[in-house]
């Protein structure tokens, strides 16, 4: 179908799922698109809770640990809901990618009450930390849509903290501007640390049916609870109508900063295929905020590089989801380890698996790109 950028990318595991469901109720049908957050960790921050009975002399966690938190779907809710609910499960695993824990409750539940900004679910959460602090962004899924907005469920970037990444605390959607009435939201991700005395986030805002208007936006805080301005849509899909009816972007995972202000950007491109199929793959880019304008967002993108992941194995080609998509690599998560960027990600709207690109090759073939940044 669509060919990967000449970058090597190893998937890990034997390109076999690092997390599957398993029988617990809430986890039973699928788990997928994860985030994730290493941890060094000391004895302040080595929490019981978090490694189970692992401690800090096993040979497994010397060097950290990777808190992956997942979206878990059961194969058959309970209470009967419009949809079977997202839960967001918790694996601990080495720097590696070895699995060391499983926490078997699920870390996140959407809430009971049918009128709540999460009552069907906890969807495509990122992981950061500030000040001590662990912060998820997830998209939390209701009821609540508008009949007139092509969509009957609301999509909002809602916020949960915790000192320990085990218990969280909801905060509610994020305020600002980019939670409205009038249109839904979804993909949301800090920027690692303040710039220039902000806070800055990506966020995918849509309204209506036209995939193609679907856009990565930028925002900005002085808090990191907001309010959040959106300060306007950077980047838009790139049409190609020779494959497909619809294309469009939206950002993945936390990004990596590089110093003075630049920032590895990773982001994922959907597509309706004109075989009526969709299609989703991961790219990576170059924000660079020296060059940052309010008036203009955009010009903060210095350099993409189209591709770097793309469905390739079964378990990103077929998912086993009723309401699955096929063809699917997504990635929440990515973190730093000796010379790789690893990247956790979902395979089909089923499962979760990783994958790792050393730094210096990927970088340099950002840097080397000719691809037009104009859509």
């Amino acid at each position: 179908m669509l060919s990967t950028a000449n970058v090597p990318v190893e998937r890990l595991n034997n390109a076999e799922p690092i997390i599957t469901p398993t029988s617990n109720w809430w986890e039973d049908g699928v788990t997928f698109n994860p985030a994730a957050f290493f941890l060094k960790l000391t004895s302040a921050n080595a929490h019981k809770e978090l490694l189970g009975n692992k401690c800090l002399d096993d040979p497994g966690v010397k060097d950290g640990v990777v808190a992956v938190h997942y979206r878990a779907r059961p194969s058959k809710d309970a209470k009967n809901r419009t949809i079977n609910p997202s839960y967001s499960g918790l694996a601990i695993f080495s720097p590696e990618m070895k699995l060391i824990h499983r926490h078997k409750d699920p870390v996140i539940k959407p809430d009971d009450d049918e009128y709540h900004y999460d009552h069907l679910g906890i969807e495509d959460g990122r992981l950061h930390c500030f000040d001590g602090t662990y912060y998820y962004l997830y998209c939390g899924v209701s009821n609540l849509g508008k009949s007139d907005s092509g969509w009957a469920l609301k999509t909002q970037l809602c916020l949960a903290k915790s000192n320990n990444l085990v218990s969280w605390e909801k905060l509610g959607p994020l305020e600002g501007n980019v939670n409205t009435d009038e249109h839904n939201n979804k993909d949301g991700v800090f920027f690692p640390e303040k710039i220039d005395g902000h806070y800055f986030m990506l966020h995918r805002p849509y309204s209506g049916i036209n995939y193609s208007q679907y856009a990565m936006a930028l925002a900005m805080s002085e808090s990191i609870d907001g309010p959040w301005n959106d300060l306007g849509i950077i980047k838009y899909g790139r049409q190609d109508l020779k494959i497909a009816k619809h294309v469009w972007v939206g950002a993945s995972a936390v990004p990596i900063a590089l110093g003075n202000k630049r920032y590895l950007v990773f982001y994922h491109r959907g597509h309706f295929l004109n075989s009526g199929q969709k299609w989703y793959d991961q790219h990576a880019a170059i924000f660079n905020f020296n060059r940052f304008d309010p008036a203009s967002p955009s010009r903060i993108i210095e350099k993409c590089l189209e591709r770097i992941l793309v469905p390739e194995t079964v378990y990103e080609k077929q998912t086993v989801a009723a309401d699955g998509v096929a063809n699917v690599v997504f990635t929440c998560g990515c973190y730093e380890y000796k010379d790789f960027i690893y990247m956790i990600y979902g395979g089909a709207d089923s499962c979760t698996l990783a994958a790792r690109v050393k730094k210096n090759i990927l970088l340099a073939a950002l840097e080397n790109s000719k691809q037009k940044l104009k859509n």
